[in-house]
């Protein structure tokens, strides 16, 4: 069974109930899944929708988006309340993964 940190997660929606669901279905024993981790660095408070991290292969930062989301060539887009708006979900899961890196690299219990 694939290590979680909590039985039954707080999930903020049912993408993320659905992909949490997809990821215990899928990981192997071992493999390690936590749902909305918050890593704070200086520029800002991120929330990893879920960090994976794969025995043997490495680490996984997930953005979850839900409803209508799509990429029209040139920038990602989701509807809104009934509006297009422009979001960078690779830029959000990049950021957060990079300052759980640095955290990580600077914590001298993980040296």
């Amino acid at each position: 069974m694939t290590i979680t940190a909590a039985d039954t997660p707080r999930l903020a929606n049912g993408a993320e109930r659905k992909v949490w669901q997809a990821l215990i279905d899928q990981l192997e024993p071992g493999d390690l899944v936590i749902p909305g981790k918050r890593v704070t660095d200086h520029l800002k408070d991120h929330e990893i929708d879920f960090f994976v991290a794969i025995e043997g292969a490495g680490i996984v930062c997930l953005e979850v988006k839900g409803g209508e989301v799509w990429h029209d060539g040139d920038t990602w887009r989701q509807k809104r309340r009934g509006r297009e708006v422009g979001i960078d979900p690779v830029r959000q899961a990049r950021e957060a993964c990079y300052a759980l890196r640095s955290f990580i690299e600077n914590d001298p219990r993980w040296s």
